[in-house]
């Protein structure tokens, strides 16, 4: 999400209505595979994972698959494979561009 953190949102807010508060969602994140952690009060079972499939919804209208918020739930969203691989590549691109610079710099030290 563009602004990921902790929200205080009215009791009838869904799922769609958090993303848009949190910005909407960036680039590269998988919209077909997020996830609602909610506290569960029952004997053997503290937290229910619930699977939620956003680009669906996105694609056909239907408002049934996406929940309703409660206190406490958590919202997992995670970059698709092509995300982490660009931002390895940046922070790859960052150290060669470290490098050059220092490299750059003891070549022009030494040199006499």
């Amino acid at each position: 999400m563009a602004k990921p953190g902790q929200y205080l949102i009215p009791s009838d807010t869904d799922l769609i209505s958090l993303i848009s508060f949190a910005g909407g969602p960036i680039d590269g994140v998988k919209l077909s595979k997020m996830k609602l952690i909610r506290s569960v009060l029952k004997k053997d079972i503290k937290q229910k994972v619930i699977s939620i499939n956003v680009q669906k919804f996105i694609n056909n209208g239907d408002d049934s698959i996406i929940p309703h918020i409660k206190p406490g739930d958590t919202i997992i969203v995670s970059g698709s494979r092509w995300y982490h691989v660009s931002k390895y590549l940046e922070f790859v691109t960052k150290i060669a561009m470290v490098v050059q610079v220092y490299t750059l710099i003891y070549y022009y030290s030494t040199r006499n």
